[in-house]
């Protein structure tokens, strides 16, 4: 069954198929700008459950500041296979919202441990434990 809604229709998934994504929290840790667009940063993100920090590579530097980025806490999807993007390794996407045209980056509403994973609750929730 497909849901209409203001920006399309979805088709309703199995709550397992949530699974399969590790979304987990990251810390901003490091920003630095592409060096090939003035649009993109280069961001090192403190996942914790990683043996080192990850590397994103986001299109934020027209609407945030690098120093308002720093420390940040956001949303990780970090198990997708690493892409490229204008000659910099990717190793997953942050999740953002858009409030008109400005990305907002989804964040804990109070500080979370680094790398903690995202999980659902609700009436699926006992099917996902550990």
């Amino acid at each position: 069954m497909a849901i209409k809604t203001d920006i399309g229709a979805y088709k309703k998934i199995p709550a397992s198929y949530f699974q399969k994504l590790q979304l987990r929290i990251a810390t901003i840790v490091r920003i630095v700008k592409h060096p090939k667009n003035k649009s993109l940063y280069v961001l090192g993100l403190d996942c914790a459950a990683a043996d080192e920090d990850m590397q994103v590579v986001a299109k934020l530097a027209d609407s945030h500041k690098m120093e308002h980025l720093i420390g940040k806490q956001t949303i990780v999807l970090c198990n997708l296979k690493p892409t490229e993007v204008q000659g910099i390794e990717s190793d997953g996407v942050l999740l953002t919202s858009f409030k008109g045209k400005k990305p907002v980056l989804i964040s804990p509403q109070t500080p979370t441990p680094s790398g903690g994973r995202v999980s659902l609750l609700g009436a699926t929730e006992t099917a996902f434990k550990g």
